[in-house]
């Protein structure tokens, strides 16, 4: 059964959804993918509102949409496991399980029409990087998009080998990822994202629309670290999740 309703000019979606697929995408993050309404539409970078079942009671909380708009089979969403009582009810579904979905929410959302995108990623803030990503590769759009992607360690890059197979099949993208703990066969970029790493990846930052995903404390940083670099508030898209 679909409960449908009306925000800012968006249909929104509240529906029982199967599970049909549970992807491994590193040792503590799994991606669920649920067959796609055909009634339902989104933007690439918007979160649903996913309500699981633990020891009987309903929890709910917000979740990243990591698929694209241009996947029309399915909706997908990735939750890092982390051993509190949601993410052990996420854990524990299994294929054909369903949840509840209220989709789609947020502003934090690719717009078209900027022609340069620099896009700032820690942990599982790739999520929706991921998603909007894979929009401008599969609708070949002329954005010029950076993604620099920063984690602990190797083990921890979620959807390194998609982002590497996007950026081989997208000119206009370039995908660099960081880290603070390398190993001597690493020959990626090390340490956190900075002001010099992005003056040397993206050297037209001043004429980009920066997108920044992360931990609080790493979005406040890039934050300030952007207002900086001259960058003005107007151009950076930020959109925090612990509120709801």
């Amino acid at each position: 059964m679909f409960i449908a309703a009306v925000l800012r000019g968006m249909i929104t979606l509240e529906f029982e959804a199967r599970i049909e697929n549970v992807i491994v995408r590193t040792y503590n993050v799994q991606s669920f993918r649920f067959a796609r309404p055909r009634e339902f539409n989104y933007r690439p970078g918007q979160f649903a509102f996913v309500t699981v079942k633990v020891a009987g009671q309903k929890m709910r909380k917000p979740l990243t949409l990591s698929s694209s708009p241009t996947e029309l089979d399915y909706i997908e969403f990735t939750k890092k496991l982390t051993g509190h009582p949601f993410s052990n009810g996420l854990e524990a579904l299994k294929i054909g399980d369903t949840v509840r979905l209220d989709v789609p929410y947020g502003n934090f959302a690719l717009d078209e029409r900027f022609p340069r995108v620099a896009m700032l990623a820690g942990g599982m803030g790739i999520t929706p990087m991921r998603s909007m990503c894979k929009y401008c590769t599969d609708r070949n759009l002329p954005a010029v998009v950076t993604l620099l992607y920063a984690n602990s360690t190797e083990a921890d890059i979620v959807f390194r080998r998609e982002l590497e197979e996007m950026e081989k099949q997208n000119r206009s993208l370039k995908v660099v990822f960081t880290l603070s703990e390398t190993g001597p066969d690493w020959k990626g970029r090390m340490g956190r994202i900075n002001a010099d790493m992005i003056r040397e990846e993206v050297p037209d930052f001043l004429t980009a629309v920066f997108y920044v995903c992360g931990p609080p404390a790493m979005v406040d940083a890039m934050g300030i670290m952007l207002g900086e670099l001259g960058i003005s508030k107007d151009s950076i898209k930020t959109e925090d999740l612990t509120g709801y």
